[in-house]
């Protein structure tokens, strides 16, 4: 079983409303299509208060995902205003990283955190570390009893296990990860295997994996070598991750990535994210496109049309866009 993960709201599930995550390309868009709408917004309302609002960009979690989200909204938006919003100024847009902690990407060494932290202000990026949300709604954003009023925000803060799970009746961590035993079976069923975002596995150190595509793959590779030769249970060696390393995009030739005891920032690490991500794509076509859209991309620093497609993905008939 693979069933993935959802967001996680720390139990306010009533903020996924006001706070989309991004799991799916549909998310992407969503998100995508908020942008183009509050910039079409603010330019109505330019010269009066409510323009902030709509120009205010808020990505709730300093870990990779909200890294990487924070860096790309920043480049896109400016991207955006310059080419179809020539009325907006880049200098009243704001994008927020709020982050809990007391340091964003804590996965990584401290000089590549600071790299990281010096490409997001590059981009304009505003990090808040330990600012804690308490309260999402209609108005905005609250750290405490502090307000950041804005209609974009987007979550990046949790995820939990698919509630699938909860049908195998096994033992779960907070998340609602199955733990799994040293093969990735439950316990009582050696012929249940449960991987990636679903599964709770503690490495010989005693430390539980990260959620991470890089998992599931040396998972599922592992599970199906078993299936495949039919090993029984109490034969199987006991699936064993290699850590290959790990990096994080921040923008057009911006990034970090940390494999083994070689650290990189810059051109060289996005340079390194890019090659392996079109390595794993699945056919030479898709890869040789890939590449010349990304190539194309750098140079041109054009991003494509600015379409929206909400009516075509899953409006009724009748209703209004999604976003502010």
């Amino acid at each position: 079983m693979a069933p993935g993960s959802r967001h996680w709201y720390f139990g306010k599930d009533d903020w996924e409303q006001f706070a989309p995550g991004l799991k799916t390309l549909s998310d992407a868009l969503t998100i995508r299509e908020r942008l183009i709408l509050s910039f079409e917004r603010a330019e109505r309302v330019l010269h009066t208060s409510d323009a902030r609002k709509y120009l205010t960009f808020v990505v709730v979690g300093g870990g990779p995902t909200g890294v990487e989200l924070a860096g790309a909204l920043a480049q896109l938006a400016r991207e955006a205003m310059a080419l179809d919003f020539p009325a907006l100024r880049a200098e009243d847009l704001t994008v927020l990283l709020l982050e809990g902690g007391e340091c964003i990407l804590p996965s990584f060494a401290p000089a590549l955190r600071d790299k990281a932290n010096h490409f997001l202000e590059q981009l304009g990026v505003v990090v808040k570390l330990n600012s804690t949300v308490t309260e999402v709604n209609e108005s905005g954003v609250f750290i405490g009893k502090t307000l950041i009023e804005t209609v974009n925000v987007i979550w990046a803060a949790g995820n939990r296990a698919s509630r699938l799970l909860e049908s195998l009746k096994a033992p779960m961590d907070r998340q609602g990860r199955v733990l799994v035993q040293r093969d990735l079976t439950i316990p009582g069923e050696p012929f249940i295997f449960v991987i990636g975002d679903a599964a709770c596995h503690y490495d010989e150190r005693n430390r539980a994996l990260p959620a991470l595509a890089p998992v599931a793959m040396q998972q599922a590779r592992y599970v199906a070598r078993v299936i495949t030769n039919a090993i029984p249970p109490g034969k199987r060696d006991p699936f064993v991750y290699l850590d290959r390393g790990s990096m994080t995009t921040i923008g057009r030739a911006k990034a970090v990535a940390e494999i083994g005891p070689f650290r990189v920032a810059g051109l060289a690490a996005w340079v390194l994210w890019a090659l392996v991500h079109i390595f794993f794509l699945i056919g030479f076509r898709n890869r040789i496109r890939v590449m010349s859209e990304w190539i194309w991309y750098y140079f041109t620093s054009k991003p494509g049309a600015q379409l929206i497609y909400w009516k075509l993905r899953e409006a009724p008939r009748g209703s209004q866009p999604p976003g502010p």
